[in-house]
């Protein structure tokens, strides 16, 4: 399945094609000052919204749940979780350069410069947590999804996204199916969505519950 990309964007083309985690990490910190800009005005980027709309479903009015950002880059998921009256939020990404920029937004309790594929689950520590953008082509891979279980405190929620186009393929059907068999997490729902302002299904948009 080919991307979805809109305008033949440069800078999506080269996320895309992204091999090592340290590929990642110089590509978001060379595109930080610029991210927000060209996603929004250029590309009608707006998946972001809808899962900060997502979990705001669920946490209802439990506006100091803590809440994980997870591959947070420059905050326009923890911003709009803002808007909705959130306040105990916490930010990773690999990039130094955007958590600057989530920074500066003035929304984040905590932020942490984290390689994603690599830490070490401590304890439930999160009421909640929530990705947009980053399980997909060279980005986060799958095995993450069961160290971020880990993390969250019984009966928390997981919104994140999931690009179709590796959604088999890349091992992320397998590994939630299976963290569903072992009972550690529950899909109470999914969706697929454009991550544009756009009619292309691309991503597939879950809420997860752990058990």
């Amino acid at each position: 399945m080919g991307e979805h990309i809109p305008n033949n964007n440069e800078h999506l083309i080269e996320a895309y094609n992204l091999q090592t985690d340290q590929d990642a990490r110089n590509f978001y910190n060379e595109w930080a000052n610029n991210y927000d800009t060209h996603l929004i005005n250029d590309l009608n980027y707006n998946a972001f919204e809808h899962v900060a709309n997502d979990l705001a479903e669920v946490l209802g009015d439990d506006y100091n749940a803590r809440i994980l950002d997870i591959g947070a880059g420059t905050g326009l998921v923890g911003e709009s979780l803002a808007k909705l009256g959130y306040t105990n939020i916490d930010g990773w990404d690999i990039s130094e350069k955007v958590l600057i920029e989530a920074r500066s937004k003035n929304v984040y309790a905590d932020l942490y410069a984290i390689n994603i594929n690599e830490f070490k689950p401590i304890k439930p520590m999160y009421d909640a947590a929530i990705s947009c953008g980053t399980f997909t082509k060279g980005h986060v891979k799958h095995h993450a999804l069961t160290n971020i279980a880990q993390i969250l405190k019984p009966d928390a929620y997981f919104v994140c996204t999931i690009n179709i186009g590796i959604w088999k393929e890349y091992g992320f059907k397998d590994t939630i199916e299976q963290l569903e068999s072992d009972g550690i997490i529950a899909i109470d729902s999914w969706i697929d969505r454009s991550y544009f302002n756009d009619d292309t299904l691309e991503c597939r948009c879950f809420l997860f519950r752990k058990l």
